[in-house]
């Protein structure tokens, strides 16, 4: 091993000596929880998670001991109905004991774990035996000289940073207060004391200005370490891995000259791990397959970081065959999924529980893994997603600003509060108005582009009671993971840089709230988990941005067309309840002909017909410049994605599907068009 591969490992060795502390408080919280529930599903996930976790940082770093007793204590909760409790306390004990020997680089000779040794979980042939020393943060300056900082000092200065940060951008009002007054005070004798002390405010302000911009740029540069400590051991891993299941693999890294904060080497170090041993356990084939498909016998996985303006993009890619579509609908069909997309399936795979493999072993199938991958990515305000080409391989990307103790955000105003929204994660800005909203089978839809996104308000969806909106409202289309929505907010207020402060604990389980933060007016504003929110705002139903007007009795006038007696008799018959005139066609020929005699306020039309189908009437009503505005919605037993899009395409303001028809939806539809 040359000096810079022991360097290096020694660089690794030192933060998986700072995680443990984190990690051995976690095992013994999980432990405890146990002690007192020891048939609680959530407490033995949760046992599985700290343990896997632990297991691959330990792995990352060639330290096989710990690495070992994990995967000893994970076995023994996967086989044994009672939860091994005293094992993990006493695992817990043992890791204690070995961050001493990490941290302050003690011989190896004197460094056996005695403690993970005597409590057996090591097998035998393992040696208990460290052999990699720790250092403190090391900072280097222009002439190279190296010094020693604490890591919590270092941290500090970032926060102090942002601070000083937070404490410019609030100078912002007090300018533009001075500019009023000046305007207000023209031709009063004081006037040029006041221009005088403005003057003076503004020098200071561009002093601080660029002092402040200085210092925070020098601080995160002191914070910043070569993406090469978070990859630093996945060659080993990878060959391990490939060796442990009969397969041949090479590893590729691109990201010469990568540098991210330290806070996100650590993290993502257990990120990386697990999406390379993921793609060696279930994305590579075995080389006999990959040879009767034409491939070669030795299976290629890519690690690359890639800087796109404020944002660090990762992936890892495999030449593999790509997911299997088959398993995830099956896996959709047991968790109660309803999609058919195979891209929203593929989320599933970073659900808690989820593994393709059938056996139990050290690199798969005990569900933990990508589950752990996405909670930490998410901690860092980022996102990960995976896309595949069948037979070709699969790409897993995570995304992520380069920084995390300053974000980049939208400040929107909704029910009174302020929110902080992570620009990584806003696509576009758009108008919302009752005209542009299209109603679904149980959600409201906006058109972006050529596509139709859920649209919900951002009170409803945070568990709020969403006060009243005006006719046109301004919308933030989120996306993550490959999902878009659409937040109907009250108003846009600024973007700014904003420091990252996290919630007292007692207040960690706030639905989509990741953080908070001060603003330039002293207020504060709530950061959102965006994730979160795409995922909150796609699990509602019947939420309206904009409250349905009032109908008059007797005011609107509904053509109702449909061939069954039957359904336009029941439908009729719910219609003038609710106050409408209704006039009735069987089919769309009919309606076409009375439309020509007489216009009507609203067209409720089945799709199914003879002679002329409800699509065909839709087209129609919008190619006259008569009728070219009436709103029409479609009613149909269709109840497919492509069969909403095609009334959509024709120009419906609404689809309802017939099997889940509900009187409330049709007349809340009509009262918001009307």
């Amino acid at each position: 091993m040359d000096e810079h591969e022991q360097s290096l490992r020694r660089q690794l060795s030192a933060m998986f000596a700072e995680e443990l502390a984190d990690r051995v408080d976690e095992l013994r919280r999980v432990a405890a929880e146990l002690e007192t529930e020891p048939d609680s599903a959530e407490a033995r996930a949760a046992l599985h998670r700290v343990l896997h976790v632990i297991k691959g940082a330990s792995r990352s770093v060639g330290e096989e001991p710990i690495e070992a007793a994990c995967h000893r204590v994970e076995t023994r909760l996967a086989e044994d109905q009672a939860p091994p409790t005293a094992q993990a306390y006493e695992l817990a004990d043992a890791l204690d004991e070995a961050r001493g020997p990490l941290r302050h680089g003690t011989p190896p000779a004197a460094r056996r774990f005695e403690r993970i040794a005597a409590i057996g979980l090591l097998d035998a042939e393992v040696p208990a035996v460290l052999d990699v020393a720790a250092p403190a943060v090391g900072l280097v300056d222009d002439g190279g000289e190296t010094f020693r900082v604490a890591a919590s000092a270092l941290d500090t200065l970032v926060s102090q940073s942002a601070t000083v940060m937070q404490a410019r951008q609030s100078l912002g009002p007090v300018i533009r207060a001075f500019e009023q007054l000046r305007e207000e005070a023209a031709g009063q004798a004081w006037l040029r004391s006041l221009e005088r002390c403005q003057r003076a405010l503004l020098a200071s302000v561009d002093r601080i200005a660029r002092s402040s911009e200085i210092l925070d740029d020098q601080i995160r540069r002191l914070r910043l370490r070569p993406f090469e400590e978070v990859v630093g051991g996945c060659g080993r891993i990878a060959r391990e891995a490939a060796a442990a299941v009969g397969k041949q693999i090479e590893l590729v890294i691109n990201a010469r000259g990568v540098q991210l904060d330290r806070v996100q080497v650590e993290a993502l170090r257990d990120v990386m791990v697990q999406l390379v041993r993921n793609a060696v356990a279930h994305g590579i084939e075995e080389p006999a397959a990959r040879v009767a498909a034409g491939k070669p016998a030795r299976g290629k996985v890519t690690v690359e970081a890639t800087p796109r303006g404020d944002t660090l993009v990762l992936q890892v890619r495999d030449d593999g065959a790509g997911l299997d579509v088959a398993w995830l609908q099956r896996l959709a069909g047991e968790r109660g999924w309803t999609t058919t997309d195979p891209r929203e399936l593929a989320q599933l795979m970073f659900e808690p529980g989820v593994s393709s493999a059938p056996i139990l072993t050290e690199l798969a199938g005990r569900g933990v893994g990508l589950d752990v991958v996405r909670q930490r990515v998410e901690r860092l305000h980022g996102s990960v997603h995976v896309d595949w080409v069948a037979g070709e391989g699969t790409t897993f990307t995570v995304e992520l600003p380069f920084t995390v103790a300053t974000l980049r955000s939208l400040i929107i105003e909704s029910g009174g509060i302020a929110y902080a929204v992570p620009i990584s994660a806003v696509e576009r800005l758009v108008w919302i108005t009752p005209a542009t909203i299209q109603r679904g089978e149980t959600r409201e839809l906006l058109r972006v582009g050529d596509d139709w996104l859920v649209v919900a308000p951002l009170e409803a969806v945070l568990g709020k009671v969403p006060l009243p909106m005006g006719r046109r409202v301004p919308g933030l289309v989120l996306s993550h993971a490959g999902r878009r929505v659409v937040l109907a907010v009250e108003q846009i207020v600024d973007a700014i840089e904003v420091a990252f402060e996290s919630l007292d604990p007692r207040l960690r389980r706030i639905r989509c709230i990741a953080g908070a933060t001060t603003l330039p007016d002293g207020g504060v504003a709530l950061i959102v988990q965006a994730s979160d929110l795409v995922d909150a705002t796609l699990g509602t139903v019947n939420l309206a941005v904009f409250a349905p007007p009032t109908v008059t009795r007797g005011a609107r006038t509904v053509m109702l067309v449909d061939d069954s007696a039957t359904t336009r008799a029941l439908e009729s018959n719910i219609l003038r309840a609710a106050g409408y005139v209704v006039r009735t066609a069987v089919d769309g020929e009919d309606a076409w002909r009375q439309l020509a005699e007489e216009r009507c306020d609203m067209i409720v039309s089945d799709v199914d017909m003879p002679n002329l189908n409800g699509i065909e009437l839709t087209r129609r009503v919008r190619g006259s410049p008569e009728l070219a505005s009436v709103p029409v919605i479609l009613v149909s037993a269709r109840s497919t994605d492509e069969d909403r899009a095609r009334g959509m395409h024709a120009g419906a303001n609404a689809y309802i599907v017939k099997s889940s028809f509900d009187q409330k939806v049709l007349l809340e539809t009509l009262a918001r068009l009307a």
